[in-house]
């Protein structure tokens, strides 16, 4: 079953800008399968427009990013990832039940936990 990540290959999409913990964010996402042989490989990362983002304020600051399919709420993955880093996922090319992606379009969303120093 052809998911359409293939449609992405070498492609790298970018979220609108969305404001999360009083910042300016943008979700990017880049697909690479061919070098995988039987798996799509997926990396998301969050990127931020502020640059005093990651100021001494914060103690830490956590990603939950996670892709799911867009009508079937229980089929989805997710990586919890700090800043910079990003997170990848692998799907399987030819899967019989359904995947994240379906007819083209999957969800990519974040969740953010911020600890902030009152100093």
């Amino acid at each position: 079953m052809s998911q359409g990540w293939e449609l992405m290959e070498g492609l790298t999409v970018c979220s609108p800008k969305f404001i999360m913990d009083s910042k300016e964010w943008t979700l990017k996402l880049t697909s690479n399968y061919k070098d995988l042989g039987s798996y799509y490989n997926v990396h998301i990362e969050i990127q931020n427009s502020d640059s005093d983002t990651f100021n001494s304020n914060y103690i830490n600051r956590r990603f939950v990013i996670y892709v799911r399919n867009r009508t079937d709420y229980s089929c989805f993955s997710y990586g919890v990832c700090h800043p910079k880093s990003g997170v990848s996922f692998s799907f399987p090319k030819n899967v019989i039940d359904i995947s994240p992606m379906e007819g083209k379009v999957c969800v990519v969303g974040v969740y953010l936990r911020s600890t902030y120093d009152n100093k």
